[in-house]
């Protein structure tokens, strides 16, 4: 299975320590793997965590501020580990959150996007951590941004998504 690549090409997040917060994915209370490139919102701190915020399935009208970019370091201590498409973030592991901006640019590979990405479309988000892909914004839908080019570096094609 191919898991999603995430650039953090241009995230407020990469200069402002106040964009980037550390988290950990959960479904209810359980601690549940998750891939770079999606988004989720925080629901507070973990309990006993100075640092960490519990991570959650955003909905689909989640305000734009709390919107956050999985975009953790590709770190695999594993000897089978190979290409950044084989990496997930694993349950209890530690994520690293960029809070979206308008103006910031982010890049993933379609495994991160729900529907088929292409210039000119829009991201929204869903109730799910995988934003939609979409000719125009759904009612109730909170952009994300627009896919605004196709770059192929290698064997992968990734979509530059403008925030916002």
């Amino acid at each position: 299975m191919s898991h999603a690549i995430v650039r953090t090409d241009n995230m407020s997040g990469t200069t402002d320590g106040a964009r980037l917060k550390s988290g950990k994915y959960m479904v209810s209370t359980t601690e549940t793997a998750i891939d770079n490139g999606c988004v989720v919102t925080i629901d507070g701190l973990i309990s006993g965590e100075t640092e960490i915020f519990k991570a959650v399935t955003p909905a689909a009208s989640t305000a734009f501020d709390a919107l956050y970019l999985v975009a953790s370091p590709e770190i695999n201590y594993e000897k089978n580990y190979a290409n950044l498409d084989t990496f997930v973030n694993k349950a209890g592991d530690t994520l690293r959150l960029y809070q979206l901006v308008a103006g910031n640019t982010y890049s993933v590979t379609a495994e991160a996007l729900d529907g088929t990405p292409a210039v000119g479309k829009i991201v929204e988000a869903q109730a799910k951590v995988t934003p939609k892909v979409v000719a125009s914004l759904t009612s109730g839908s909170t952009q994300i941004g627009k896919i605004i080019a196709k770059e192929t570096v290698g064997s992968k094609d990734y979509f530059v998504i403008l925030v916002g």
